[in-house]
């Protein structure tokens, strides 16, 4: 069905009266003086008070104008309005191109290069969007040291990012988790590599490949209506960006000293534009290339299972206590390549065609030490009687080590190819797309040894928790081996997008505007796979004494206790003798197909939508409609010690289908030539994650004193998407050179919003376990039906001081700080809590100075205290807070020559750690993680 209405929609197109029409056009190109294509730039027809704005290349176009002389004028920051005359006649296309130069020569020049260019470029853009947008424009993506996409976007206002090893990989807009957003790459949506989550891994994308960045945070209703806290677009290079050949080369080392290593970086572009089929100008092609290979750390100490209140001492009394604590090293080895090919043909003035791929893949190669000290266990006898909340000991507890090596690929591929036609009065574009992310980990081993009898301890709580081991720690040979596990998984989630939109302009029949419409069919596939073996007896029992024992170094206060675990000994180990083990069937079978399942995921979407523009008021209003069909099969995985039926493997599917009307208004004022107002308002939608929709079932049914107990977790192939109506108002001065006050503020009322609960009294119990009569049932599903309330202030500021004396004339500014708050209601909880994910406040500060051949970042990146997890859903002491985070980077470079640059960067200067608690208080540790400082110095040459 899907597909027979998107070829209706195509035919259709093909009846369109795409002739010739009376009236003419006015179309051109806007550069600057060095040839490069300026993005954002407004072209007005004074006369007519109609306004285009320039494409990333440079662009624009005008339909149904009618015979006559105007003036266009061209305005953009930085520089003073260009005009010129121009003379339309029927049916003819009348070219006009512009090239800007600056309001002095230093800005002229500033224009193709550095840091004036980007803000130049970026604040231009975010003034003409119809949508409340930022950017980042693509010389300032280079400009600070960030590794990959997810860093470059963490400086945009209202962003924050997830990290991982102390690396950003994830993005948040506003307060929401980023897999409540969207990520498209050059207009195509990607799907995400991991088996839990819809977001995108966008640390697998190295920042060199980058055209811009931009952040909408307001939607109209030819986007996709998916998103609730904004969605993110990222541009690869493209030929047009220039009308000339273009050349760039970057090679880079770094160093860690963390772990004292050093690491090359490479990447390198190539761009031109040439004469094809005997067509002038008419064929671009844009190369880019990047590869790095990294290795890194970190020392942590963590507490994963919370600070419960009824921990027991040997009286029998109870305290506040941990039950478990681990020390963890991590040596990583990190290797990420990627590469775009971007083609454009324009054979006429008519009509552009273009490919854009862009394809990147990032490895990590992990080998994590651990000393799990388990203090909680039922032969234990307890804590010492003197134990309390800030320093407690156990003679009788258990210390595991733990040696954990994996290897995984995760891998995104975007291709698009699509075209734009022009035919009087008409618009036609078109696309279709194919992405696929990918997360492979094909070898996933762990190897575990316990000491038992052990005396463990911990002293202190906050951050960097001591830990301490007394009778035997130090005595290799109690370590005995216990378990092996050999596992892997591999997760494909792809997406096939056709796309097809119509705009008609209407100023010819006196409507001052266009009329806009269109239809979009996104294919989604995903599958989970996982291989496992857990191996639980060992030939003559091996213990760490034989052979097994390696040095460590771990930079905590609190020493590591006792040897590490050789990598070496253990894979020979494993080698030699892996056919003597003995394998535990049920575990295996469990881990290897409990999490499986395979989805489809299609949206048929269609849209009305028009422009208006009157004077200092543009209105962009319209309707989405959006058809979804879920479909997913996997296994229920039943253990049935209570009725001696064992283990069972059930499978299982779901099929279900909703639609959505997601209507949408922006409104545009401008006060002046200098300010204007926004205010919009959407109906928006976000899909729930794949494992949450996937029927996937866990029941245990466990004999009690004579009593059945069940206990279960489940998907909900019902669940209905969030559904938000969302509110925006902004006002912005763009002032001076170069220069941006903005101040915003937004409202978010989310419906279903979906949380874990226990449905145990709610659900009918004979679907998972028949005619069984049970005592006691937690059943843990995610469920709708609760509501969160979200809002908050966005301000910014931008500032070249170019009117300051010498040498302070080349100084920048650009701060921003984003403040929210949230009240979420969950079933579990009498209380509100916050929105999960969303931080109180954001803040970027950057100072940048550029004059001359130097050109120096200094930034700081602030996420404040944000709810990261509801680990229990109806205790508050288990939730998980991620602690504020403050973090200084330094970039700088100097123009040895026209052609030749060295640079150097710092990161993380101030040697920011991670850290997370429980229960909003910093005292219970839940994990804290070091990273160090990462050191750059690299050159670079750009020709043509």
């Amino acid at each position: 069905m899907k597909r027979t209405l998107i070829s209706l929609a195509v035919a259709s197109a093909s009846c369109l009266p795409f002739t010739a029409f009376a009236d003419g056009r006015i179309e051109g190109v806007v550069a600057n003086s060095g040839a490069a294509s300026i993005e954002g730039a407004v072209v007005v027809i004074e006369e007519l008070g109609r306004r285009a704005t320039t494409r990333r290349d440079g662009s624009y176009q005008f339909g149904a104008v009618r015979a006559g002389a105007y003036t266009l004028r061209v305005d953009y920051p930085g520089t003073e309005p260009v005009r010129t005359q121009i003379r339309v006649s029927d049916d003819q296309t009348a070219r006009t191109d512009f090239r800007l130069a600056g309001t002095t020569s230093a800005i002229e020049s500033m224009i193709v290069y550095g840091q004036t260019a980007q803000f130049a470029s970026a604040l231009a853009r975010q003034r003409a969007s119809d949508s409340i947008t930022s950017v980042v424009a693509g010389p300032a993506i280079g400009a600070l040291p960030d590794q990959n996409a997810a860093e470059a976007l963490s400086r945009v206002p209202g962003t924050f990012l997830e990290r991982d090893q102390g690396e950003g990989r994830y993005i948040g807009i506003r307060g929401i988790d980023a897999d409540l957003n969207t990520t498209s790459i050059n207009g195509l949506r990607v799907p995400a590599p991991e088996d839990d989550r819809r977001a995108i891994q966008l640390d697998v994308v190295p920042s060199e490949l980058l055209g811009s960045l931009e952040v909408t945070k307001s939607v109209t209703p030819d986007m996709d209506g998916d998103t609730l806290g904004g969605s993110i677009n990222i541009e690869s290079v493209s030929a047009f960006d220039r009308s000339e050949r273009a050349f760039t080369f970057q090679a880079e080392g770094t160093y860690t000293d963390l772990t004292e290593d050093s690491n090359p970086r490479v990447n390198g572009s190539y761009s031109d534009i040439f004469d094809f089929a005997g067509i002038r100008d008419s064929l671009g092609v844009a190369v880019a290339l990047s590869w790095y290979d990294r290795d890194f750390g970190s020392d942590n100490v963590e507490n994963g299972d919370g600070w419960p209140g009824g921990v027991e001492r040997i009286d029998g009394s109870e305290f506040r206590g941990a039950e478990e604590i681990e020390q963890r090293d991590y040596l990583i080895t990190r290797e990420r390549f990627g590469a775009a090919v971007n083609l454009d043909f324009r054979p006429s003035d008519r009509d552009e065609f273009y490919l854009r791929t862009l394809f990147s893949e990032a490895s990590d190669q992990e080998f994590r030490m651990a000393n799990v000290l388990v203090f909680e266990d039922e032969v234990n006898g307890g804590a010492r009687n003197d134990s309390t909340v800030d320093r407690a000991v156990w003679d009788n507890a258990v210390l595991e080590k733990e040696l954990k090596d994996r290897y995984e690929e995760a891998s995104v591929l975007s291709v698009a190819l699509g075209g734009i036609s022009y035919r009087g009065p008409w618009t036609a574009e078109y696309r279709a797309g194919y992405s696929q992310s990918e997360q492979d980990t094909p070898d996933d081993q762990t190897v575990i040894f316990v000491g038992e009898g052990v005396t463990l301890g911990y002293d202190g709580l906050g951050e960097e928790i001591g830990v301490f081991g007394a009778n035997g720690v130090d005595d290799d040979s109690i370590f005995e081996m216990d378990e092996i596990t050999l596992a892997g998984s591999l997760t494909e989630d792809e997406e096939t997008s056709l796309q097809l939109d119509f705009t008609r302009d209407l100023d010819d029949i006196g409507y001052s505007g266009t009329l806009q419409f269109g239809a979009k069919l996104r294919m989604r596939e995903k599958f989970a796979d996982a291989r496992e073996a857990v191996y639980d007896g060992f030939p003559n029992d091996p213990t760490i004494a034989d052979g097994f024992a390696a040095p460590i170094d771990y930079g905590l206060a609190a020493p590591f206790i006792g040897s590490a675990i050789d990598e070496g000994a253990v894979d020979a180990f494993i080698a030699a003798n892996i056919a003597d083990f003995d394998l535990d069937g049920d575990e295996t079978l469990i881990n290897a197909a409990g999490d499986d399942y395979q989805a489809e995921e299609d949206v048929l979407a269609a849209y009305l939508m028009t422009r208006w523009e009157r004077g200092p008021l543009l209105v962009v209003g319209g309707v989405r409609w959006e058809h979804t069909d879920f479909e997913a099969s996997s296994t229920a995985i039943v253990e049935d010690d209570a009725t001696g039926a064992g283990l069972q493997l059930v499978p299982v599917g779901s099929d279900t289908t909703y639609d959505d009307f997601l209507p949408s208004v922006t409104l545009r004022y401008q006060l002046n030539d200098a300010m204007q107002l926004r205010v919009a308002a959407s109906r928006t939608l976000a899909r729930p994650e794949f494992s949450d929709l996937a029927p996937i079932s866990s029941v245990e049914l466990e004999d009690s004193g004579g009593e059945v107990e069940l206990a279960a977790e489940l998907g909900n192939p019902e669940l209905d998407p969030y559904q938000s109506t969302n509110f925006d108002a902004a006002f912005e001065w763009y002032f001076g050179d170069i220069g941006l006050l903005s101040v915003g503020v937004f409202y978010k009322d989310i419906e279903d919003f979906i949380v874990v609960t226990n449905v145990g009294g709610q659900i009918d119990l004979s679907t998972l376990i028949g005619n069984v009569a049970v005592a006691d049932a937690d059943v843990f599903q995610p469920v709708n039906g609760d509501e969160a309330e979200l809002y908050g202030l966005e301000l910014a500021f931008s500032k070249r001081f170019s009117e300051l004396p010498a040498p302070f004339d080349g100084l920048l500014l650009n701060a921003n700080a984003t403040f929210t708050e949230s009240e979420a209601s969950i079933a579990l909880r009498p209380e509100k809590i916050d929105l999960p994910g969303q931080s109180d406040t954001v803040a970027n500060l950057i100072v940048g100075y550029e004059k001359g051949p130097l050109s120096l970042r200094l930034s700081g990146t602030y996420t404040g205290e944000r709810l990261e997890e509801l680990v229990e859903p109806d205790d508050a002491l288990f939730d998980r807070y991620q602690s504020d985070h403050f973090q200084i980077d330094l970039a700088g470079t100097w123009d040895v020559t026209d052609r030749w640059q060295v640079s150097a960067e710092i990161v993380n200067i101030n040697d920011e750690p991670f850290y997370a608690n429980f229960g909003r208080n910093d005292r219970f540790n839940s994990q804290f993680e070091e990273y160090g400082r990462t050191f750059t110095l690299g050159v670079r040459y750009s020709g043509n």
